[in-house]
């Protein structure tokens, strides 16, 4: 799906990857991506746990005594298995199949079927597997080229990212870079 010629390939860097991906349409007067799906609150929450995670870490890290800081490591990685098995139990719900994208901190390239006009706002939820973790944000489509009949490639431009949304992409682009996830 990588392609050389395209301008919008000059961003950081590129990663295909895997994930579910769904698309709504969203009016200039929505504000917030994850209320575009009220399916997928539980990913929401979910996700901010990430940033949880980095916190803790950080005091574990800083804890001398070596019992608790064992204890605390342990309970940290209790509680990811079970909000992974939350994830991965809502994303199965959505019964979307994981696809191949092409993800930079700026844009998205994808494949879904005809729906979408160029210029057009969407709001985007991404699901990256196998980590499940989930962003949503807004995105213009500015590219949309056929594949076949029924399908297009698209190019979504997010709109707006705070530094932690692009903080949390390059780090989900980056372990799917080094797990040779394709």
């Amino acid at each position: 799906m990588n392609n050389n010629n395209d301008p919008h390939q000059n961003d950081a860097f590129h990663v295909d990857m895997t994930a579910i991906v769904d698309l709504k349409p969203a009016d200039a007067e929505s504000s917030d991506a994850a209320n575009c799906f009220p399916e997928l609150h539980a990913l929401a929450l979910m996700s901010e746990t990430s940033n949880i995670d980095d916190e803790l870490t950080a005091l574990t890290d800083r804890i001398k005594d070596i019992t608790l800081k064992k204890s605390v490591s342990l309970l940290h990685k209790k509680l990811n298995i079970i909000t992974s098995l939350i994830d991965i139990k809502t994303a199965q719900q959505k019964n979307s199949p994981p696809q191949s994208i092409n993800m930079s901190e700026a844009n998205c390239r994808l494949i879904k079927p005809k729906g979408f006009n160029i210029g057009q706002r969407v709001a985007i939820a991404i699901i990256f597997t196998p980590s499940y973790f989930t962003h949503f944000s807004f995105a213009k489509v500015s590219q949309a080229k056929p594949i076949d009949e029924s399908r297009l490639e698209y190019l979504f431009e997010f709109e707006n990212l705070t530094e932690a949304q692009k903080q949390q992409l390059i780090k989900h682009m980056f372990r799917a870079q080094t797990s040779g996830q394709s």
